[in-house]
């Protein structure tokens, strides 16, 4: 089963990915439109699946809607985790 994210911020905004917050969260196959080159994917998946990560500055490839994107990610979920969540991150475009 893949992991549901259950809170879409910034990159959710359609200037961003051009999805909705609704269309992402109700898509089983959001993260592999976001993120099409498995090595990418399976980097978001492993996090997701092992309690977050902990760097700055991480560059991923994001696609959007209308183009490919480069997002740079900070995970610190490892040292300040949020109750309830398995994990979280931050992007910048």
């Amino acid at each position: 089963m893949m992991p549901t994210a259950v809170s879409w911020r910034g990159i959710a905004r359609p200037e961003i990915t051009g999805y909705t917050k609704t269309e992402l969260q109700q898509d089983p196959d959001a993260l592999a439109k976001l993120f099409p080159e498995t090595q990418s994917r399976d980097q978001v998946l492993m996090e997701c699946l092992h309690g977050g990560g902990d760097y700055q500055h991480h560059v991923l490839p994001l696609k959007s809607k209308q183009e490919e994107r480069q997002i740079a990610w900070y995970n610190i979920s490892k040292r300040f985790p949020i109750n309830g969540w398995a994990n979280w991150s931050i992007g910048r475009t």
